[in-house]
This record gives C-alpha cells, sequence and structure tokens, in this order.
C-alpha cells in the first residue's frame, strides 16, 4: 500500500485510473472498492471517501471512458444502457462498439 501523501485531486485522479484500468479488463458494473483499492494501492475505505456509494463511482468510471475515449468500457456502458455512454457521440459510440470485434 501507498503511503506517500498525495494532492487529494491527484489521489482521486489514480484511483479513477485504476478503476477505468480494471473496468476495460472486466466489466464495469462488477468492479470493486477492494479492488479497485488494490491497483491503486489505496485502503477501499479512500476509495468509499472519495467516490462514495458505487453507483457514484461507476458513473464516474463512465464519464471518464466517455472523456478519455476508453471504448472497451464505453461498449459496456452501451450494453447496459448508460446514460453517460449513451450520450457519447455517434462516431465514439461506433467505436466502442467496433472494439469488441477485436
Amino acid at each position: 500500500m501507498n503511503t506517500t501523501r498525495l494532492r487529494p485531486a491527484l489521489r482521486r485522479e489514480l484511483i479513477l485510473e485504476a478503476a477505468v484500468t480494471l473496468a476495460a479488463t472486466g466489466h464495469y458494473q462488477k468492479i470493486t472498492r477492494r479492488e479497485i483499492g488494490d491497483k491503486a494501492e489505496v485502503a477501499p475505505t479512500l476509495v468509499t471517501h472519495y467516490f462514495g456509494s458505487m453507483p457514484r463511482l461507476r458513473r464516474a468510471v463512465m464519464i471518464h471512458a466517455v472523456q478519455n475515449e476508453c471504448l472497451k468500457v464505453i461498449a459496456q456502458g452501451l450494453a447496459s444502457r448508460d446514460l453517460h455512454a449513451l450520450q457519447a457521440s455517434p462516431g465514439l459510440q461506433t467505436a466502442a462498439l467496433g472494439s469488441l470485434l477485436e
């Protein structure tokens, strides 16, 4: 576990990046605080501190995925009818769905 004191905004971003990475290899609706904490090298309670409930965390993951064009996560969101994935541009939605064929 990383004990280095980081600015809150940077720590939050690192946790979010870990969550998106896990979502890309699994499914964004099935990731857990413990998995995210392990990946980000923080305690699961810190994940809760920054994101609150799991629905809020999943929302943040999908928003981040759309903003950063994480196609595999967006495709999962489209399949799950996630509002933020459905609001992605048509081109990004098409690319995300095409990523499933790779």
